[in-house]
């Protein structure tokens, strides 16, 4: 599965949704965000995000919600 050409599904250890090309699962940017890290500090803890790469893991897990709630 594809989500604006930046997030991939993996099945060689989960299911989990990776940022394309980064290896950065979107759970751990939602989960670094709902500890309370600003854009700005994940994005330096994973330097191979951008801020696109941010917007886009926020819009997918929006979407993901909505589908399961």
């Amino acid at each position: 599965m594809i989500y604006g050409e930046h997030i991939h599904e993996t099945i060689a250890e989960s299911t989990a949704p990776l940022i394309g090309g980064t290896g950065v699962r979107v759970t751990t940017i939602m989960d670094l965000l709902g500890q309370g890290r600003s854009v700005t500090e994940v994005l330096a803890e994973h330097p191979a995000l951008s801020r696109g790469d941010m917007i886009t893991a926020l819009n997918f897990a929006a979407a993901t919600a909505d589908r399961v709630g």
